[in-house]
């Protein structure tokens, strides 16, 4: 309990500074957050679906996550951002800032949610469907790029057999030749067939579920959420100051951030009883700032005039007398504490 009392004293002591701090830190941090220009977010849901995925199957469904993951990597890369922009520069539509996209799987599921940062929500839902359309259609570009050698090989063979038939069935070739050409140009077709559904079958596809929407509000900064952050910080601050200058200065509160202090300060410009050395019997002992509560010396601002400094004197020298052009005025009393050294 006397621990808690003691806690509750020193809280009270300085309420001024625990309350001026947080209000202070606060009010740079709501002004500062209304300077900075606001930023907006947009939001757009893609889904991956893996041509291999089986209903049912635990595996298949595990590889068409690791394909979301795989994908969410790839729509953040430079190559798919810069043929985003060139996408938007055609449209006249080119950013003027730089981009900032995110795009994350969804836990258990075949979806993607890409994230857009930008100046207003108009612009983030644009750059946001602009990021999603290119990727798609790089990727797709990309899967048609694995059949496409097999499809133009086929493709010239198909051609070269055809216009062998129409010159030998203009010439004098045989039926059988004929006929076994044609054959051949059967089985051409039957293997482009075969390859453009394996293209098919092999293909992922990547489908917008959900267009860019942008919410009214913007991402950053948060004045108010800023404001208390800085507060709670400022509270933190003052507290652990207060502490390490009671630990660390002797009086180091009152000398230094007690107002009352300050106050008391200015008044002894003015008062009618000061504190004086007499140079001739000092003897520069350097006792008085041993014996001064204040730790500090006689007839500064900082002396509170309690004449204990005059009780530890060796020779005297020290004594509080009336300012010059006062008299009749009766010099303070010193009060006795238990340890022989006085007080006012």
């Amino acid at each position: 309990m006397p621990d808690f009392i003691f806690f509750a004293h020193f809280l009270r002591r300085r309420a001024w500074l625990l309350l001026a701090a947080p209000i202070l830190y606060g009010l740079v941090a709501f002004g500062w957050s209304q300077r900075l220009a606001p930023v907006y977010q947009a939001q757009a849901m893609l889904q991956v679906s893996p041509a291999s995925l089986s209903s049912g199957d635990i595996g298949a469904i595990a590889a068409s996550e690791r394909l979301a993951s795989t994908y969410a990597q790839i729509i953040v890369q430079p190559a798919t951002l810069e043929a985003t922009i060139a996408r938007l520069s055609q449209d006249g539509a080119a950013p003027t800032w730089s981009l900032a996209v995110t795009a994350e799987p969804i836990r258990e599921t075949q979806l993607i949610r890409l994230r857009v940062e930008g100046p207003s929500p108009a612009a983030a839902a644009q750059v946001a469907d602009a990021v999603a359309q290119t990727f798609i259609e790089t990727n797709r570009m990309r899967q048609v790029a694995r059949f496409a050698a097999s499809k133009t090989n086929l493709e010239q063979q198909m051609a070269a057999l055809e216009t062998q038939i129409k010159q030998d069935e203009a010439g004098s070739a045989s039926p059988e030749v004929l006929s076994r050409l044609r054959q051949s140009l059967s089985a051409l077709t039957a293997s482009y067939e075969t390859v453009r559904l394996a293209e098919t079958q092999a293909s992922d596809n990547v489908t917008v579920v959900q267009p860019a929407r942008a919410s009214v509000r913007p991402l950053r900064p948060r004045p108010l959420f800023n404001a208390l952050a800085a507060a709670i910080v400022g509270l933190m601050m003052a507290l652990a100051a207060a502490l390490l200058l009671g630990l660390l200065v002797l009086r180091g509160w009152c000398r230094y951030l007690c107002p009352l202090g300050a106050l008391l300060g200015l008044g002894n410009k003015v008062s009618l009883w000061r504190v004086a050395r007499d140079p001739q019997g000092c003897t520069r002992c350097g006792r008085y700032p041993r014996e001064c509560i204040q730790n500090t010396v006689p007839g500064t601002t900082e002396c509170v005039i309690c004449a204990d400094c005059t009780q530890g004197c060796p020779n005297s020298s020290v004594r509080v007398t009336a300012r010059q052009g006062q008299t009749g005025v009766k010099p303070p009393a010193s009060t006795p504490l238990p340890d022989g050294r006085g007080r006012h």
